[in-house]
């Protein structure tokens, strides 16, 4: 199997790769070193084995208290860092230079003035744009604020960028260009550190693949291999066909060509929807620009498939990390990036949507080294962390910043685009950044200064509390190995502490539920897509497994009209229909617990007259029982085998608990701001589910895709529907019919679940 063959099929039988984690299972069988032997015998949950999945020992804590309000969250984690004496760490997926985050970049920088010393971890895909705006930090603190980007491309990645900017050899065919190229890199890279290696193409390809610009990956390609183009494309009246709009049309395809081929995922699945319903349309046109690309992309065996088929599988494994520590012992973590929807209610600056989210804010009654040092522990996690100096070596940003400056001020092909692009420095580009930092925290104190500061929940005095994280290695280990995926019933071991004590968790509520005292599971989580073992938990909870009679569960997420991400609930709902259907033939007349699943309806601001912006959830927690979690955990696939995660357990706390759990009920008894959907999945057959969801697909792909209204004309407007039908509706049918088949045949099949979560961990 090469890499451009890669399918949805390779997901489900892929390689015999031996991930570290399978092989340190190997020695340990069956056991599990995260619980302790009594609560493995008993499915309950004791500190202790919190304990053994806990980064840090139960929590000594003075004050914790919980942020609904985006600007009470936002103006607390801004006054933690004008306190801050000594240290700053903080973790995030995202970090803007919006205009709140402009407040906080600020607030970091006078920090780090005081001699505060900030470290920084960002993730990598989602902040590469950002890059001037960081060096720009680094600077301007004189060394005392350091950023490190989170999954770095690894030396097989490193070494397909060469490859896809690599020329033919000379005097090679091209039918052995392919295995000549890998022979060449071999040869030249063998026993090289790859971390930082640019042979020039591969940081231009890699910089274009962070930033996402395709005309910057074509340009790489097509630069790299010097490839007449002229060749791929038709002759008229004797005049090449090559010409602007051909390269254009040339790099565009491109991206969307090489993203169905080569990404993983819901990327890979996006461009080939997005593939098919450009041929559809535009096929006479595109068939030319289709035998160009195939030319270019790489073709023969490769010697090393495995490796790469791992690095690409994981190339998306996100910091998903949202943790904010001051001094070691003030901290707040829970939902919210650094962004606006995050940090500001309905004002006229927020754009598209205003998130619902919960964060959690703990004074320590002293200085936490076991929270300083989890946080040092992926910080110094060389394997995926870079500095920015590393960042600039192997994936530099200057052609991809002054060529978005010049297509801006400039028409293609001008002289003023030719200047303007000359004219870009590094140092120009970061005083920008800074001028730009200080009037978007103008704007900010001018028009959405924050109204109150006052959490909404108070956490009791007597709470037992536990930081929990996902990583990427075993916290345990001296000599850290980067882990990939999860193994089921071994998650601690996989380093899924979070995963490992959901599922301990929702085994001791059925145990600690009673007639007199009944326990109640609110899944309340904006991205719900059931990783396996989750799913199957919940079938042994109502099948009579476990006796769960006086357990009550209910589902409190986004729905299609509320969520940024339509895709994740468009599956889900097609999980939970076959968990609906499994729960109708299989429910235990005693022993089961109950389930109810429900859905936010839309919530619009207006201005002047249209609907701007939209409430969305996005906070993650989870009420089990007389426990709660929460963090930045989704409950959903990703962030069990990809992402790293974070959050607080938290035990021994009854007056937050019902507080939080009672503001639930209040959410679903309003009809105007919560739907009960339980009877969409327990009434209608697949069939009609499916046709019902018709004309939603339709609205999310155009949407989520970019892609104009079609035109008046019937064949157009029939060719994208059925482009769109041809890929969406077998993908749900599909989620049901491997739920289903998993739910009553293979629940406990460890094999099946792997092959379930390996399949749909890019979602």
């Amino acid at each position: 199997m090469t890499l451009r063959n890669l399918t949805v099929e390779a997901i489900m039988n892929p390689p015999r790769l031996i991930p570290v984690v399978v092989l340190l299972l190997a020695a340990c069988g069956k056991s599990n070193q995260y619980l302790t032997p009594q609560d493995l015998k008993n499915n309950t949950l004791s500190n202790a084995s919190v304990e053994l999945n806990a980064s840090t020992p139960a929590l000594s804590v003075q004050r914790g208290a919980v942020f609904t309000d985006n600007n009470a969250a936002f103006a607390h984690k801004l006054a933690l860092v004008n306190r801050a004496q000594h240290s700053i760490d903080m973790a995030y997926y995202i970090y803007a230079n919006d205009y709140s985050s402009a407040v906080l970049s600020q607030a970091l920088l006078a920090a780090s003035q005081r001699g505060v010393k900030v470290r920084l971890l960002v993730d990598y895909h989602s902040n590469y744009n950002r890059l001037d705006f960081f060096l720009m930090l680094q600077q301007h603190s004189h060394g005392q604020i350091q950023v490190r980007f989170y999954n770095r491309p690894d030396g097989q990645l490193i070494k397909d960028a060469v490859y896809l900017t690599l020329p033919c050899p000379e005097n090679t065919a091209r039918a052995d260009c392919g295995a000549a190229k890998f022979k060449h890199i071999t040869d030249k890279l063998t026993g090289k550190d790859l971390a930082n290696y640019n042979s020039g193409g591969s940081g231009l390809f890699l910089s274009g693949l962070y930033s996402k610009k395709p005309d910057v990956l074509g340009a790489a390609i097509i630069e790299g291999q010097k490839l007449d183009l002229s060749q791929f494309f038709p002759k008229d009246n004797g005049q090449s066909g090559q010409n602007s709009q051909d390269l254009t049309a040339l790099f565009d395809f491109a991206k969307v060509y090489w993203a169905s081929r080569h990404t993983t995922g819901f990327d890979r699945w996006a461009a080939q929807l997005k593939l098919e319903l450009a041929l559809a349309l535009y096929h006479e046109k595109l068939n030319p620009i289709m035998t160009a690309v195939r030319a270019v992309l790489p073709i023969g065996e490769r010697p090393d498939e495995q490796a790469a088929w791992q690095a690409w599988q994981h190339f998306t494994d996100y910091l998903h990390h949202k943790f904010l520590l001051v001094d070691g012992q003030h901290v707040q973590l829970g939902g919210r990036n650094i962004e606006d929807p995050y940090h500001m209610n309905f004002n006229p600056l927020v754009e598209k949507y205003v998130f619902m989210d919960t964060d959690v804010a703990l004074d320590l009654n002293q200085t936490s080294a076991a929270l300083q040092h989890s946080f040092e522990a992926l910080w110094d996690f060389k394997t995926m962390t870079a500095d920015l100096d590393e960042v600039l070596a192997h994936a530099p940003n200057d052609f991809v910043v002054a060529h978005d400056n010049a297509q801006q001020q400039c028409l293609p092909q001008s002289d003023c685009y030719q200047k303007t692009f000359l004219q870009q420095n590094r140092q120009q580009r970061q005083q920008q950044q800074h001028m730009l930092m200080q009037q978007h925290a103008a704007t900010y104190w001018a028009q959405a200064m924050p109204k109150t500061t006052e959490s909404d929940y108070v956490i009791d005095k007597t709470a037992k509390i536990y930081y929990l994280e996902n990583l990427p290695f075993q916290r345990q280990a001296q000599d850290k190995q980067r882990l990939f995926g999860a193994v089921h019933n071994q998650e601690g071991a996989s380093g899924k502490a979070i995963h490992q004590v959901w599922l301990a968790a929702l085994r001791n509520t059925c145990q600690q539920a009673s007639a007199e005292h009944p326990q109640h599971i609110w899944l309340h989580n904006a991205y719900f897509f059931l990783p396996f073992m989750m799913l199957s938990q919940l079938a042994e909870m109502v099948d009579g497994s476990q006796d769960c009679r006086h357990v009550h569960v209910k589902v409190l997420t986004n729905s299609l009209a509320t969520t940024d991400l339509g895709i994740i609930n468009l599956l889900s709902r097609y999980s939970m229909k076959a968990f609906a259907d499994y729960y109708q033939h299989h429910r235990h007349p005693e022993k089961s617990a109950s389930f109810a699943y429900y859905e936010y309806l839309p919530r619009y601001q207006n201005r002047d007259g249209e609907n701007l912006n939209r409430h969305s959830l996005h906070s993650k927690v989870m009420v089990l029982g007389d426990d709660i979690f929460i963090g930045s955990a989704n409950a959903d696939v990703r962030s069990l085998m990809m992402d790293s995660n974070n959050g607080l357990f938290i035990r021994d706390a009854p007056q937050f608990i019902h507080a939080y759990a009672a503001d639930l009920y209040r959410k679903i008894s309003d009809p105007q701001q919560v739907k009960e959907v339980t009877a969409h999945f327990f009434g209608l057959d697949l069939a009609k589910m499916l046709n019902e969801d018709k004309t939603q697909i339709f609205d999310l792909f155009r949407t989520l895709f970019d892609i104009p209204q079609p035109s008046e004309a019937r064949q157009k407007e029939e060719a994208w529907s059925q482009a769109v039908l041809t890929r969406v509706l077998p993908l749900l049918q599909q989620v049901y019919e491997l739920s289903s088949q998993g739910l009553q045949q293979h629940w406990h099949n460890e094999n099946y679940q792997a092959r379930f979560n390996a399949y749909f961990k890019f979602f």
